[in-house]
């Protein structure tokens, strides 16, 4: 019957004769058919395991093939959108850094020119497409301190410096920072690590000299001055005071 399953119907139909024809012929003693049969289950049992699937279950390696060929559209599909899409984001991220760097370029171009409004509408483009850029804001408080607009031109070098500028020491050399540089506010700014100290944070006159003190301590601790700044103020402090 195994050559029924093996799809050898000719074999099985000739192993049906043979039993029928010659069921009483014997050979040492067993029947002819059985003594066959044993001599292709020994033949089938130390066949390579591959050999037989090639020989006899080609339909079955064939529809192996095909689901590692095509998988099915349960596991692998998610498999498969997980793979689509991480290109997806590397190519939105590519693209996003190839405009902030033509806005960079063509603002850079207008900058070296002198054509400062042409140059500040792309300064601007660029921090708008991409918010953690140095380059862009630096740039823009030198043409903010060009133009005298100190409050513009201090925002923008610290937005530069918190950022992550590169170089902060050339701040202390550019040609076009000169006009924010001679402001009175600049030294405590720089002591500050480039950070502006808002008036209303710092404590006003009308309180106590001990409640003006433990608010420059409070800002001190909150990071928000630093500790070259919170001395230059004590001392300011104790003069107005007279201590």
């Amino acid at each position: 019957m195994h050559w029924f399953y093996l799809r050898k119907t000719f074999l099985g139909l000739f192993y049906i004769f043979l039993l029928v024809k010659f069921a009483d012929t014997t050979f040492f003693g067993l029947p002819v058919v059985i003594l066959i049969s044993l001599i292709n289950a020994v033949k089938f049992f130390n066949m390579d395991p591959d050999r037989f699937d090639r020989k006899y279950n080609r339909s079955w390696l064939k529809r192996q093939k095909a689901k590692r060929r095509y998988p099915s559209p349960t596991e692998p599909t998610s498999a498969k959108k997980q793979k689509t899409r991480r290109p997806k984001i590397k190519k939105s991220s590519s693209k996003r850094k190839s405009t902030v760097n033509k806005y960079l370029k063509q603002a850079k171009a207008a900058y070296d020119k002198m054509d400062l409004l042409e140059a500040e509408k792309g300064f601007l483009k660029a921090m708008s497409a991409d918010s953690s850029n140095a380059d862009a804001p630096y740039y823009l408080a030198c043409i903010y301190s060009v133009w005298e607009d100190k409050d513009r031109a201090f925002e923008y070098l610290e937005r530069a410096v918190k950022n992550g500028l590169k170089q902060v020491t050339k701040i202390s050399n550019e040609e076009k920072l000169a006009f924010l540089r001679i402001q009175e506010e600049y030294q405590e700014f720089v002591d500050n690590n480039y950070r502006r100290i808002s008036p209303q944070e710092l404590p006003k006159e009308e309180h106590s000299y001990v409640e003006q003190l433990l608010k420059l301590k409070a800002l001190r601790e909150q990071g928000k001055i630093e500790e070259t700044v919170y001395r230059k103020e004590v001392d300011k402090l104790k003069n107005n005071y007279g201590n």
